[in-house]
């Protein structure tokens, strides 16, 4: 069987992978693409689905099928546009919730930068609705995510590592400590001084060591590197290397 599950959840981000190809410029990109690279990858247990902007997230009949034998999909809303109290916003959010469907999701990932009217993103719709932390303000403190984690009941929060360590706060371990009841997964990439996600394999030690401990927290760990250019190789060696971890 391809997609062997371990006690490790390995998931696959597919932005950095829609990326390769050059509709990804437009904001209108087919998805399937970074799908069909995606399906080639062996021992991952789910795939994050970067969208494109609009509405319009069309889908294989194949690559349904493949996220629905995984069990730790997630959809990761477009960080390119803003969601605010209008008509377009509510479409983008119904398809949203439909695609989150179609491949099993276990939730949908907003930045909260992209968001201009927060009450009418969460307010009746955060079941099922996630936040990351930022490496900027206001988003990169763990008071001013717990204030609006609070703020909405229902919505969850996924750690983002990388951008813990280029944040003001530089402390991984104070979000775990602070934030782990909205805990459902992490953002996992090497991130030092002006460097961003790049290749675990490139971390020091100290890095390292703290991913271990994340990796005991039993979460899904979700691969958000910027892989060698159409490369699949470089993601498999990746996947690999956590596993090993």
């Amino acid at each position: 069987m391809q997609n062997k599950v371990s006690k490790d959840k390995i998931v696959l981000n597919t932005y950095f992978i829609s990326r390769w190809f050059d509709d990804f410029k437009t904001g209108h990109f087919d998805v399937n693409k970074a799908l069909d690279i995606a399906r080639q990858v062996k021992r991952i247990d789910g795939v994050e689905v970067f969208v494109p902007e609009g509405h319009d997230f069309n889908i294989s009949e194949t690559n349904r099928k493949f996220l629905e034998s995984l069990n730790c999909n997630s959809v990761h809303s477009n960080h390119y546009q803003k969601y605010k109290d209008n008509q377009q916003t509510k479409k983008i959010l119904e398809a949203l919730d439909s695609f989150a469907r179609t491949i099993k999701a276990n939730y949908i990932l907003f930045h909260p930068n992209a968001i201009i009217d927060f009450d009418f993103v969460f307010r009746k719709r955060n079941k099922g609705y996630a936040i990351e932390n930022l490496y900027y303000e206001p988003f990169d403190t763990v008071e001013s995510l717990r204030k609006l984690l609070k703020r909405y009941e229902g919505l969850k929060f996924v750690l983002d590592v990388n951008h813990a360590k280029q944040g003001s706060e530089k402390d991984i371990r104070k979000f775990i400590d602070v934030l782990k009841n909205y805990i459902i997964s992490f953002h996992i990439s090497y991130g030092a001084k002006e460097v961003s996600h790049s290749s675990l394999m490139k971390a020091d030690s100290e890095f390292l060591e703290e991913l271990v401990k994340v990796k005991q927290l039993n979460l899904p760990l979700i691969l958000e590197v910027a892989y060698d250019p159409e490369n699949i190789h470089s993601i498999q060696k990746e996947v690999n290397f956590v596993r090993s971890l």
